[in-house]
């Protein structure tokens, strides 16, 4: 059984959570997504629900999906997406476009705080390996034909906020070669600590440690972009525990998020003791590269990221947070 948080009209938080077969008392929402899905072309993707679903059958409909309590919107969005159309989306081609609020007596007094998205991508479902049987059919149509089919009744009414909301959003989302996974990228470099690596405590020294963590985030970035990238910034260098001489130590490198013309990748620092191959960490970073052309300009990332295991969702929504931080700190001048 589904558990919901509940919201107030003003968005916040009540720390209230109930399960589904509950009553929502009067004035407060649970939290949910709309995903509307838009090719190049323009045209947004809508499925016929099947007869036997049960909020509002044989309804044309965008992706649609209640929040569980733990769920934050995006991954409740990219849950939804793979459950109803059987196919993942780039992460990074998604963005909310509006929070509506549904009443809507009709579907057993639907109270629910959407937040609307829309995803720039070529997707093409897999319906017949979708793990849920939503829909019976998709098909593309003009933001003019989605307009008309509500005018009409054949929409799911609670998508009539589509010519205000979603039809006026101008296109957003970089333009890709295509997609990469987050394994496609990962960079890993082990070094036995030799002298030049000492410092006059006889640790690891840091400069020389921060000096590789540079290199192999630079790796997994080119590794994902195909091209150069210069390091903007280091976020969050944190010494967990030191290092000695002759000790082994292993870092890994993964990408993270991508955004416009920015990679974050985060570098995992690990002490590994060869007899037994046990790892303990004693550093975390994460770095921001820019992608950049001949000229040293920055330029949009080539490729996008596929997330393909809940961890690599958990990464992505972190890295989200840090974004939203960065610029913050930006617009504040901290």
């Amino acid at each position: 059984m589904e558990r919901w948080r509940l919201y107030d009209a003003e968005m916040r938080d009540t720390d209230l959570v109930i399960d589904e077969n509950e009553d929502i008392p009067a004035g407060l929402y649970h939290a949910a997504a709309d995903v509307w899905i838009r090719n190049s072309e323009g045209k947004y993707l809508l499925g016929r629900r099947s007869s036997v679903y049960t909020m509002g059958p044989l309804y044309l409909a965008p992706i649609h999906g209640t929040a569980f309590s733990t769920e934050s919107s995006f991954l409740t969005a990219y849950r939804k997406v793979q459950e109803s159309l059987g196919i993942n989306i780039p992460a990074d081609a998604g963005k909310v476009v509006k929070t509506v609020f549904i009443d809507d007596p009709d579907h057993g007094c639907v109270q629910e705080m959407r937040d609307v998205w829309i995803f720039e991508c070529e997707a093409e479902p897999k319906l017949a390996s979708a793990p849920k049987k939503e829909f019976d059919v998709t098909t593309w149509y003009t933001a003019e034909e989605v307009s008309a089919l509500i005018s009409i009744g054949e929409v799911d009414p609670t998508f009539a906020y589509f010519t205000e909301a979603v039809a006026p959003v101008p296109k957003f989302a970089v333009e890709r070669l295509g997609c990469k996974t987050v394994s496609e990228s990962v960079a890993e470099l082990t070094r036995a600590l030799r002298y030049p690596d000492i410092n006059g405590q006889n640790r690891l020294f840091g400069g020389k440690l921060l000096e590789m963590i540079d290199e192999i985030a630079g790796v997994a970035a080119m590794r994902h972009a195909g091209m150069n990238v210069t390091t903007v910034s280091i976020e969050h260098l944190e010494f967990k525990k030191g290092a000695f001489l002759n000790d082994t130590i292993v870092l890994i490198a993964r990408v993270t998020h991508i955004g416009k013309s920015s990679i974050e990748v985060r570098v995992d620092t690990w002490l590994e003791d060869l007899p037994t191959g046990r790892r303990t960490i004693i550093n975390r970073a994460f770095l921001t590269e820019v992608c950049i052309n001949e000229k040293g300009r920055p330029v949009p990332v080539p490729y996008g990221l596929i997330l393909e295991s809940e961890s690599e969702k958990a990464r992505w929504e972190g890295a989200e947070k840090r974004v939203r931080q960065r610029k913050k700190a930006q617009r504040e001048g901290y």
